[in-house]
C-alpha cells in the first residue's frame, strides 16, 4: 500500500480529529478541534515537529501520532491515531515516530540516562496491541478510566474538621496549589514534574472554570486539590486529584472529589470521567467507587526501552 508519512500541518487538525473518532468507535465522548487546538497550540507542545500524518495517494489521512516529549528529553508518550484497518499506516508511524523520538534524545540526553518511550493504547485493540509487542514494548500498566454519570444528586460528605475547601484563587493560591501537587505525587508511579508554566496554562484559557478547581486548606497550608474541567457542556474531566501525604487517611480526599463533582452537576454536565493506576497504592480506585464512580474501561500501557541507564 503506497502510504505518504509526512510532518503535521495546522491545515490537518479536523482530518486528524476525525481520525482519532475513527480509530476509538467505542468512545463513548468524540473529540472536537474545539477542545483538542488548545492544548496543541500551548507554547510547550509542538506538533509541527513532533506529530506526523499518514496519507492515502488520494489525500485522505488514515493515521496520525505523536511523539510527545516530556520536559525531560530521555522519556516521551506516543500516541498513534489509526482508521481501523490500516495496520501498515500504524507500522510506518510507530517507526517514525520511534526513530525522531530516539535521535531526539540521544542528541539532547546525558549519556549514562536511559531512553524510553511509552504508548497506551485500547484494551480491545488486539491488532495494535500485537504490533507494539512486536515493535519492541513490553507491557507495564494498566490504567483505568473512571466515569460518573449523573442520575441523581451528589450529596459531599461533610468537610473533614480542621480543613477549609474552597474554588483556587488562581493569582492568590496558584504557585501554593502547584507546589502541593508536586508534593503530592512524587511518590506515584510515572510522575514527572512537570513545569509550573505549563501546569498553569490551562487557567490562562477563555473556558477555564476556578469553580472546577478546589483546594483543600489546613490553615494556610494547602492540604489537598481536585482539579477538573468541562471540555463540553455535557462532558467534565478530573486531571488530579491528591492530597499530601500529611492529611492522608482524613477522608479529605472524598471530600474534595465529590465537591467538584457537584460544581460539574450544578454547571449542566451529564458525565465526568478521570483516569487513575490501576496498581495504585493509595486506593484511589477504591475511593472513586465510593464516590459513585466506576472503571469504564482499561488501558493497557506499553514502554519500549531505546537504551539502559540511570531512570529506566
Amino acid at each position: 500500500m503506497n502510504i505518504t508519512i509526512r510532518n503535521f500541518q495546522w491545515d490537518d487538525l479536523p482530518q486528524v480529529v476525525e481520525v482519532m473518532n475513527l480509530s476509538s468507535p467505542e468512545r463513548d465522548q468524540p473529540v472536537t478541534v474545539e477542545a483538542i487546538e488548545p492544548f496543541w497550540r500551548a507554547p510547550y507542545n509542538h506538533p509541527e515537529e513532533e506529530g506526523f500524518v499518514a496519507l492515502l495517494p488520494d489525500g485522505r489521512m488514515i493515521g496520525a501520532g505523536l511523539a510527545d516529549r516530556l520536559d525531560v528529553p530521555n522519556h516521551a508518550n506516543g500516541v498513534s491515531w489509526i482508521v481501523p484497518g490500516y495496520t501498515d499506516a500504524a507500522q510506518q508511524l510507530i517507526n517514525v515516530t520511534d526513530d525522531y523520538f530516539y535521535h531526539r534524545a540521544l542528541k539532547d540526553s546525558p549519556s549514562d540516562v536511559a531512553i524510553w518511550l511509552m504508548r497506551s493504547v485500547s484494551d480491545t485493540n488486539t491488532e495494535m496491541r500485537q504490533l507494539l509487542e512486536t515493535n519492541g514494548y513490553q507491557l507495564v500498566r494498566y490504567f483505568y478510566t473512571m466515569r460518573i454519570d449523573f442520575d441523581q444528586p451528589i450529596e459531599p460528605i461533610p468537610t473533614p474538621e480542621g480543613f477549609t475547601l474552597r474554588p483556587i484563587d488562581v493569582e492568590l493560591d496558584g504557585q501554593a496549589v502547584y507546589d502541593a501537587q508536586q508534593d503530592a505525587f512524587r511518590d506515584h508511579w510515572g510522575y514527572y514534574v512537570e513545569p509550573f508554566s505549563e501546569w498553569i496554562y490551562p487557567t490562562t484559557q477563555p473556558n477555564f472554570d476556578p469553580n472546577l478547581w478546589w483546594v483543600a486548606f489546613f490553615g494556610d497550608d494547602v492540604a489537598g486539590m481536585a482539579l477538573g474541567e468541562a471540555r463540553t457542556a455535557d462532558y467534565g474531566w478530573i486531571g488530579t486529584v491528591g492530597v499530601r501525604e500529611v492529611y492522608r487517611q482524613k477522608r479529605l480526599g472524598l471530600a474534595l472529589l465529590q465537591r467538584a463533582l457537584a460544581s460539574f452537576q450544578q454547571k449542566g454536565v451529564k458525565r465526568v470521567e478521570l483516569g487513575v493506576d490501576a496498581e495504585n497504592t493509595y486506593k484511589a480506585v477504591a475511593l472513586y467507587e465510593r464516590a459513585g464512580m466506576h472503571a469504564a474501561n482499561r488501558r493497557p500501557i506499553y514502554r519500549k526501552t531505546f537504551r539502559e541507564g540511570q531512570g529506566g
